[in-house]
């Protein structure tokens, strides 16, 4: 750029107006807008567009106290969502309500929480969202007396009170356990997450709830832990465990369709037939699911409305139009195909 060339300012565009200034940063930011005539605020929007005013972003971060960027805290790979569409929906639509908004994304892993904190304190970041907040309670507290907006994208497992948006997991789960009691399943087995997830303690509490509302025997036995990175191999070695019982359930509940497909492929080599023998359902409604042999019954969670339920949410916080304690729970949708 010409260093000789002067920006034209605020100033210029209210002389030229002939209003004030603040008249001029009403009309541009649309803040109070509604008391300005509209014949005024279409006079300063002409000419700020043929003077080539641009608001200065810095000034205007200083003036509003704010970075005008969101933190977004990550899980580790291994607890990851269940695999890169559904991870990439969610992203992308964080990003999208961010930008629209007029907001940046900053990224963080959740090994470096304590980063994140001295970031808002430094005012690098104006607020936070968190997913599967497990082993970040220190990290939330800080954020909390700190004043930082938080966002989590899972129910707390204490019930503390702060902003969160989910699935309704309890629900989502019942119905399809509902699913496969209705075909005249009573032996029903659950592969689900290593204790300690707060999604993991609602699904299984919705199997448990759709068990016992029809009268069925909750089988500690038939709940099986998947270990690790909950990928289709520890779903595999999760069902052989259920195989193993002289009579072994003739349906299973998964946590995730990963562990479904692994599921799928050790009843296949242990020769028995889906949904003949054991039926199976999953959840998440990846893509892949009705491509498996045969077509998975799944839960579909839409993870573009909670990317979009969030980060409008945190972005309401930060701009005072939102409320502490508040929370979003998005309905689930059961897809039935030939696995059940």
């Amino acid at each position: 750029m010409d260093p000789t060339v002067r920006l034209v300012t605020s100033r210029d565009v209210a002389a030229a107006a002939g209003v004030s200034r603040s008249t001029v940063s009403r009309v541009l930011s649309g803040v109070a807008a509604d008391r300005i005539s509209a014949e005024t605020q279409a006079r300063v929007l002409r000419l700020a567009t043929e003077m080539g005013y641009t608001p200065h972003a810095a000034a205007r971060q200083l003036r509003l106290r704010r970075a005008n960027t969101l933190g977004l805290i990550l899980p580790p790979m291994s607890q990851r969502f269940p695999g890169t569409h559904a991870f990439a929906q969610f992203l992308n639509s964080i990003t999208e309500v961010s930008d629209k908004a007029g907001y940046s994304l900053l990224v963080s892993p959740a090994s470096s929480p304590e980063r994140t904190v001295q970031m808002f304190r430094n005012r690098q970041i104006d607020g936070v969202l968190i997913t599967h907040p497990r082993e970040l309670d220190a990290c939330l507290d800080e954020l909390l007396r700190n004043g930082a907006p938080v966002v989590l994208m899972n129910q707390p497992m204490n019930g503390r009170e702060v902003n969160w948006v989910d699935f309704d997991n309890v629900g989502a789960t019942r119905a399809a356990v509902q699913h496969l009691i209705e075909r005249d399943h009573r032996r029903i087995g659950c592969i689900t997450s290593e204790p300690g997830f707060m999604v993991a303690a609602l699904r299984l509490r919705g199997y448990r709830e759709a068990l016992e509302r029809n009268g069925l025997q909750v089988r500690s036995e038939f709940v099986v832990s998947a270990r690790g990175p909950l990928l289709a191999s520890q779903g595999a070695e999760a069902m052989k465990q259920l195989l193993a019982f002289p009579e072994p359930p003739t349906a299973v509940m998964c946590y995730r369709d990963q562990l479904a497909f692994g599921a799928l492929r050790a009843i296949e080599e242990a020769g028995l037939r889906v949904p003949g023998d054991i039926a199976v359902v999953g959840f998440d409604d990846d893509p892949a699911s009705a491509y498996q042999h045969p077509p998975l019954t799944t839960v579909r969670a839409d993870f573009r409305a909670t990317g979009r339920a969030a980060a409008s949410m945190l972005i309401d916080l930060i701009e005072g139009r939102g409320s502490r304690g508040s929370n979003v729970l998005l309905p689930t949708e059961l897809i039935v195909r030939q696995s059940s």
